[in-house]
Order: C-alpha cells, then structure tokens, then sequence
C-alpha cells in the first residue's frame, strides 16, 4: 500500500467509527502531516529527477523518427501545484536539447488555451500564427486534462467534421509528458515519470491508440467530445470535481487523500439508466479477466438508442444487440486505458488499440456499505476491485449514459472527462479503433 492509500484508510477508519465531532481534528492533523510529508517527497522527487535526467542527457540521440520531427510543445506551468513549469525547464528542455531536436513551446495561460492553440494548428496546417515551421507532433507537459483540450482544439479547427480530424490525426502524432496530479494516461504508455515520458518522445514511434467521442443524445447536432482516458459519473466523477475544483488549492496528496473520504462519507447513489453495446468476448477470457456475461442483461426496448445521432458517422448495431441496466448506482467508469492515474487501476483489461472501452460500475446495495467501498477503492491500486462480487465490468463499443435528473439526496451530481466537468445530461460514449497516434517507446 502506498502512503497516500495508507493515510487515506487511517482517515476514512477515523471518520468511519467517530461517534461525535472529534474526528475533525484527527483529520485536520493528518492533513498537515500529508502535506509536510508531500513537501519532503517532492525535494526528494525533484533531487532525484535533476539526477536522472543528467544520467540520460549524456549521449541521447534521437530515433530516426524523432530526428525529423518539428514538435510544439504545449506548458500548463500550474499543473500538480506548479511542478509543470520545473519539470518542463528541468528535464525536458536538457533532454530535447540533448537529442537535436527541433522544437517550440508555448506556455498556456488561461482555461481552454491548449484548446485555442490546437485548433489554430489543425485550421492553418499545423502552423502556429505567421511561423513557418510545420509541427508534427504535439507535446503536452501537464496532466490528463491538457490532452484533453488539445484533442478538442483539434476537433474545433477541423470543423467537428469526423473524417476531417481522423484524417488530420493520421499525420500528426501526440505525446505527454507526465506533470499533473493523477497522470493516468502517460502512466498508461509506460510513462511513470517526466523522464520516461521525454524518452517516449525522443526514442518512441508512432502507436495507434483508440479515441473515444461523447455526443450528447438531448442536443444531436451538438458536436462530440473527443477523449482517450476516462469518462465519469457518480462517485467517479464527485471525486473528480472535488480534486479539480473545490480541492485544487490543497496540492496533489492532501486532494488525493481527502476526496475519496468526502465520497465514501457521503456514499451518495445516483438514479440512472445504462445501456450497454457490448463486445463478444470467448468465455474463457471473460472469466479469467472478470468482466460479466452481458447475455443475463435484459434487452433495451429501443432496437437502438443511438439512433438520433448515426448522421454524425457512427456505427450503426443490430437489433436486440443493446443490454440495459436501471436503478441506483454508487459509481460508473468508461475507461479507454488502464490507469486512472499514477498509481490506480479501475479498468486493468482495457487495451489502448482495440475498438472497445470498459465500463465499470457499482450499483448501490445494502450491503456496499462505506467499508466496503473502501475496500474497493484501495483496491484499485492493482486493479483487484474488478474481482468483487459488487463490482460490474463489461467490454463495449458503445454505452448511453442517462443519468436521473432527480435524485434523493438533492444533487444531480456531475459528468467528467479527463478531470474536466462535461454539460450534464444523457450521452452516447461510443469507441474509434486506432483513431490517435501516441509516442510511445516500446521497451
């Protein structure tokens, strides 16, 4: 168990079995003990980062791929509490430089920046402003949620036209270089540390890797939403929006820490409906990995719910192909990869090229009691919560997501992709096999 995961079982065992109000302050000293510890990790981390880098810089060469490449470079200084600018300065600048190559950057400065930028890029043939340098790839030094506005701005300068931006991502390619504070998707490329992602970039190739879109079933002419990592909702995603909102100014271990307490008190569930487009999987790997048999599911009443929206280019299913689930859900995942972040695993089967997504999911029960969803969330950290009686995962093409507009406890709650709060409402979250090329370094 990391330390984080241990603080956060002394915290939640705090709260769990309080009997007053006392438990405030026992928390309160955790905090400040979380954030001095935080304080001399990152000193470590950062010594240690400035070692390795100088280890790697001596002799690095680029891949004959790489050498040929012009890449822009995209900043989010504030990432992870302000580490995103030292990291950048610190070991990407001397590791890019060290390997020759040609590169820019540009810092962002505001919400949605990276989303301007991209869709000037993909709306001027990779050029930025009166530049004449034409990019090939596209570097993010930040966390999971400056890729997501990059891949939007993308979208955004091709017009939302499907074909126009599958066809525009045939012949760029991305990278990210690990900066935030959940990291899930560099940690999904084998990018464990800034060091490891520069290197994905300077001795990796171009690796197909699935993109998924989210189109908005209450507004079909709106256009999707492009992602490659997570899409939330319920305890997923009030998770989330503490981390990024609420508890952003407290730094990546005490967020880390207090948010999944704060959900597993509340242990609010959310009324819902999903229907499922799953993957036929061959019995034996469908057991072993522990996803469910969507053939005990009841049929959707719709021949297909997604209908409305099959003019914007998606794939068309069969009759009586769509699985639907209703009632009370505690938590809901589509995972694209297998790291939520760093250091947790909510979908561990999920494969980055396979024209499919996992979903994951727990409905509320009388016995998903808060020990229990705990115990689920610390075991996320190797991926065993999937072996859980009380936990559902599937392997689909393509879910709608109608989540209640009432629900008991007053709060509708909210949806999230990559840390980024989406408009509420009913969505299709639908898979594209190999849609996106990512550096990546194959060991």
């Amino acid at each position: 168990m990391t330390s984080s995961a241990a603080v956060l079982a002394a915290v939640a065992a705090a709260v769990s079995y309080s009997a007053g109000f006392w438990w405030c302050g026992v928390v309160f000293s955790l905090v400040v003990f979380a954030n001095t510890v935080a304080k001399l990790s990152e000193v470590w981390v950062a010594v240690s980062l400035t070692r390795r880098v100088a280890a790697c810089t001596s002799g690095l060469k680029a891949d004959g791929w790489a050498a040929r490449q012009n890449m822009l470079v995209i900043v989010n200084q504030n990432a992870g509490s302000g580490r995103g600018g030292i990291i950048f300065r610190s070991c990407v600048v001397p590791m890019l430089e060290a390997s020759k190559i040609a590169y820019k950057s540009v810092f962002t400065t505001k919400k949605e920046h990276a989303s301007q930028i991209c869709a000037e890029l993909a709306a001027n043939g990779m050029r930025l402003g009166q530049d004449p340098m034409r990019f090939g790839v596209i570097v993010c030094v930040s966390g999971d949620g400056l890729l997501h506005e990059a891949l939007q701005g993308l979208a955004m300068g091709c017009n939302h036209d499907a074909a126009t931006l599958r066809a525009l991502l045939r012949r760029i390619s991305l990278a990210i270089v690990p900066a935030g504070s959940g990291n899930g998707v560099a940690a999904s490329l084998g990018a464990f540390d800034p060091v490891d992602g520069v290197l994905n970039i300077v001795q990796g190739n171009p690796t197909q890797v699935d993109l998924f879109s989210i189109h908005s079933l209450d507004n079909p002419s709106a256009p999707p939403l492009w992602d490659m990592h997570f899409f939330c909702w319920a305890a997923f995603s009030d998770h989330d929006w503490l981390i990024e909102g609420p508890f952003r100014w407290m730094g990546p271990l005490i967020k880390m820490i207090l948010a999944p307490v704060v959900v597993i008190m509340r242990s609010r569930a959310y009324e819902g409906t999903v229907d499922l487009l799953p993957v036929t999987l061959a019995e034996e790997e469908r057991k072993a990995k522990h996803y469910r048999d969507p053939a005990e599911l009841a049929c959707c009443p719709e021949s297909d719910p997604a209908e409305s929206v099959h003019s914007n280019g998606l794939a068309e299913s069969r009759p009586g192909e769509w699985k639907r689930l209703q009632g009370r859900f505690w938590c809901l995942a589509v995972g694209n990869l297998n790291y939520g972040g760093a250091d947790v695993q909510p979908t561990p089967h999920a494969q980055r090229c396979e024209g499919a997504v996992d979903v994951i999911m727990m409905r509320q029960h009388p016995s998903s009691g808060r020990f229990n969803k705990l115990k689920l969330f610390l075991e996320m950290e190797k991926g065993s919560h999937i072996e859980s009686e009380r936990m559902d995962m599937y392997k689909v093409r393509g879910m709608v997501l109608r989540p209640g507009q009432e629900q008991s406890h007053g709060s509708v709650g909210h949806l999230q992709c990559s840390g980024e709060e989406i408009a509420f409402g009913t969505k299709l979250v639908q898979s594209h096999q190999g849609m996106l090329q990512m550096l990546v370094r194959h060991k």
